[in-house]
């Protein structure tokens, strides 16, 4: 006997969609079975042109298109169908970020009845708010949605996310039919059902855009540093090069570590990378392993024939490479992390490249903590450009190498310089030396790129000195140098105002503004730097190139004879300042720049 859903009658209007289209009439027949008849269709952007009240979908061999016209929710006229995504990997429209429930293959009956009635009940109430009526706004509902993320992912809203996060909270309301945010709330809060709704929210609020051979310089320091003292070690005789790639998303990192490894070691055979990520949709891409051009963009075309192969819906990673691949589900804000890194480990390389800048300050702790446990003693821990490691963890020390950084697992822990006891300055000195210190060693933290022991300095200067400038202005400096500008401008304003005036708070200015189109406000504060500092080069570097786009090559010559007659002092470098260049670069850079302008030197 067919079993019905009570809420059939509801559905006029329905589609079963798939490329295949021996698929999408098996999906149509499956929802017969459960009392929905519906029409079979490969045209999914015709199918939901028709309007429809529920789509059954089968991804596979579907493009971002197919993603595209799923999550087009907010341009709806009318209320969005039930979406209900099934098959093996329902990866392709990027997972639940746009449906209402994934169902994995192969389905069953009762599932499927239950999955309609749901939804056709929740999508009859939500009717009457759409499109209007679903409002996110800040408040107590969002913060408890924000907590709830924080609490179970580590990630944190930050000021400057804060409309990514709501875009997303309400693309998610949307998808679930839920049309108010105490409603959404309470059902991210609801046991199992409630994490899996998280998971999907998450997935909306990381960066998607990953592709193979990112930040390069980074595989030329694993390929030239790592891999030869692993083979000098011996220990490449006797086990695998072992890496760890953590928030790996749809595997394009994964793979890429795998080829620099193969190339360093002369077969994929002799490594084992294992990617984890909080979200299975794009895991399930992962281990398929098939990437379209835009993904394959950067990769060098010898290593892209040489572990690449056509494929169907792109080029596929060949089976030598993906058999020294393994991928795994993991949350790096479950209480499970440091086990996970404790069993799994030990591995010879750690790479987490911008995960840690949407963590919050205790769950970033907690990872570095864990890829410590997970490092074995002279591995390295990768991170992105834009991040610092939280803290000088005690054993590990920063290496330079390859036009890049990355932090080796080190026997001994490495104190920071200059601290004792502490991020702090000493304690029993008089407040205006302790306050001198704190500056220094908090500018010294920003040369180690080393972003929590810089903040411990600057925010204790600001305890002990609330109207102090130094503690604002490096405060500035510091969000600054992580990529959060619009949160450097209230600090920043406060240094500006302050007292001592600072030659940094004015540089930091005059960044700010010609990073925002105001070259003439930026030339301004690039000079007030140079009234309090005349030694301080990078003003006169700035300043010039401002004066090149402006048609003054004389002027231009001039700040740059001005910032050559300074650096062939040997000035001390500071990396948070430059950018991460040293002194002989950035002198062979201004000479070259000085004299493709002068003429000639």
């Amino acid at each position: 006997m067919t079993e019905k859903t009570p809420s059939a009658p509801e559905f006029e209007a329905v589609r079963a969609v798939a490329a295949n289209p021996a698929r999408a009439e098996e999906l149509a027949r499956l929802l017969a079975e459960a009392g929905c008849p519906g029409a079979a269709t490969t045209d999914l952007e015709g199918a939901l042109a028709a309007g429809p009240r529920l789509v059954l979908a089968d991804p596979e061999g579907w493009g971002d298109g197919g993603r595209r016209a799923l999550e087009s929710y907010d341009a709806r006229p009318t209320v969005p169908p039930v979406i209900l995504l099934t098959g093996a990997d329902p990866s392709a429209f990027g997972g639940a970020g746009s449906a209402f429930a994934l169902l994995p293959g192969p389905l069953a009956p009762r599932r499927l009845v239950a999955e309609i009635g749901r939804g056709g009940r929740l999508r009859e109430r939500f009717r009457s708010y759409w499109p209007g009526g679903v409002r996110v706004r800040p408040g107590a509902d969002a913060d408890r949605v924000a907590g709830i993320l924080a609490r179970t992912t580590g990630i944190e809203i930050r000021a400057d996310r804060e409309a990514a996060f709501l875009t997303a909270v309400r693309h998610r309301m949307v998808a679930r039919f839920l049309p108010t945010l105490r409603q959404y709330a309470a059902h991210v809060d609801a046991g199992a059902r409630g994490a899996a709704e998280v998971e999907a929210l998450a997935a909306l609020l990381s960066v998607g855009e990953t592709y193979f051979w990112r930040h390069a310089g980074q595989f030329r320091a694993l390929g030239d540093l790592l891999l030869p003292e692993f083979l000098r070690s011996g220990r490449g005789m006797k086990a695998p090069f072992r890496v760890w790639s953590v928030g790996c998303s749809s595997g394009e990192e994964v793979y890429s570590i795998a080829m620099a490894c193969a190339e360093g070691l002369g077969s994929p055979s002799r490594v084992e990378v294992v990617g984890t990520d909080i979200h299975p949709p794009s895991l399930a891409r992962a281990r398929e392993g098939v990437y379209r051009e835009r993904a394959l963009r950067n990769l060098p075309t010898g290593l892209r024939a040489k572990y690449l192969e056509p494929g169907e819906g792109g080029e596929r990673v060949r089976a030598a490479l993906r058999d020294a691949v393994r991928f795994e589900h993991l949350n790096l804000g479950s209480d499970t992390l440091e086990e996970w890194a404790a069993t799994r480990g030990p591995f010879d390389a750690v790479f987490c490249r911008n995960l840690l800048i949407y963590l919050t300050r205790p769950a970033c702790a907690r990872a570095v903590d864990a890829f410590g446990t997970a490092l074995a003693v002279g591995g390295g821990l990768f991170l992105g450009s834009a991040e610092a490691m939280l803290g000088q963890r005690p054993g590990f020390e920063a290496v330079r190498a390859a036009g890049t950084f990355f932090y080796r697992r080190v026997k001994e822990p490495v104190a920071a310089p200059g601290s004792r006891d502490g991020p702090g300055a000493p304690a029993g000195i008089g407040l205006e030396a302790r306050l001198a210190a704190l500056w220094g060693q908090g500018l010294s933290h920003l040369d180690q790129e080393d972003g929590a022991g810089a903040r411990a300095c600057f925010e204790e200067l600001g305890e002990l000195s609330p109207q102090d400038a130094r503690g604002h202005a490096g405060m500035a400096l510091l969000l600054a140098n992580e990529g959060r500008e619009t949160e450097a401008a209230g600090p920043l304003e406060r240094a500006l105002a302050g007292r001592p005036a600072l030659p940094e708070a004015r540089y930091l200015a005059g960044l700010l503004a010609e990073r925002g189109g105001h070259e003439t406000a930026a030339l301004a504060s690039y000079r007030d730097a140079l009234a309090l500092d005349p030694g301080f080069f990078m003003a006169h570097v700035n300043r010039a190139w401002i004066l090149q786009r402006l048609g003054r090559p004389a002027a231009f010559r001039a700040e740059m004879e001005a910032a050559m007659a300074i650096l062939r002092t040997g000035p001390r470098v500071a990396p948070w300042l430059t950018g991460g260049m040293g002194w002989e670069a950035l002198l062979d850079f201004v000479a070259e720049a000085a004299g493709e302008e002068g003429g000639g030197r």
